[in-house]
């Protein structure tokens, strides 16, 4: 089942539904952090007049993760561990896809099935315990039946930075979920959410990519 951000996350009197989605995803090309990986940071915007609150939704396709060895590996899908991974090898933290908040910036509702935190899940199938392990993985929360499902906490802006995803070359990643968002004053909020999707990287870019590649080879073979 869903988790709406609206109800699970905040305590509302009103809410409102709009025919028009208010909330979208947007996609910024950072560049190639290392070969072989583009880097794009994820925002969550939404329309003046009002304030985005939040996510829940999963992530579809392979995504660069880096792993903090401590005993078993630990994941890195919020700062917390990327900030550690970070002391150990600088620049680490650019390769790895993570959301862009440490734990205390976030509220995580707990599944209404299961009980369950829905807080951001990296699935890494071949962690090799106390050695850092570098390759792709998936996101979802506690199963692949349930989704990751945040609020993030502090001042509201239109345009929220969300998330780092690392994307190997020639690959692609669908993002499905919905935003939350609110309106009005302090005291006075009005909650919203609409569903969202994204591709990362758009088809436009795949293509780009491809042709680069074509002409790589082309070139190699002169």
């Amino acid at each position: 089942m869903r988790i709406s951000l609206a109800l699970a996350c905040v305590l509302a009197v009103a809410t409102f539904a709009a025919a028009d989605p208010i909330g979208s995803l947007v996609m910024e090309n950072l560049g190639s952090p290392a070969p072989g990986l583009t880097r794009f940071m994820i925002y969550l915007k939404v329309e003046d007049g009002y304030y985005a609150q939040g996510f829940d939704g999963r992530l579809e396709g392979p995504m660069n993760q880096v792993w903090v060895p401590l005993g078993v590996g630990m994941e890195t899908p919020t700062l917390d561990n990327v900030d550690l991974l970070e002391m150990m090898e600088p620049g680490a933290g650019l390769r790895d896809t993570h959301v862009m908040y440490h734990n205390v910036d976030l509220f995580i509702p707990a599944s209404q099935e299961t009980g369950k935190t829905l807080a951001p899940h990296e699935d890494n199938p071949d962690v090799v315990p106390m050695v850092k392990y570098e390759g792709t993985g998936t996101w979802f929360a506690n199963s692949e039946t349930e989704v990751m499902s945040m609020v993030i906490l502090g001042e509201p802006v239109n345009n929220l930075q969300f998330m780092q995803v690392v994307v190997p070359t020639g690959a692609a990643v669908q993002m499905e979920g919905n935003i939350g968002y609110k309106s009005g004053t302090p005291g006075d909020w009005t909650y919203g959410e609409n569903p969202v999707s994204l591709l990362i990287p758009e088809p436009t870019t795949l293509g780009l990519l491809a042709l680069a590649a074509v002409g790589l080879v082309a070139r190699r073979r002169r």
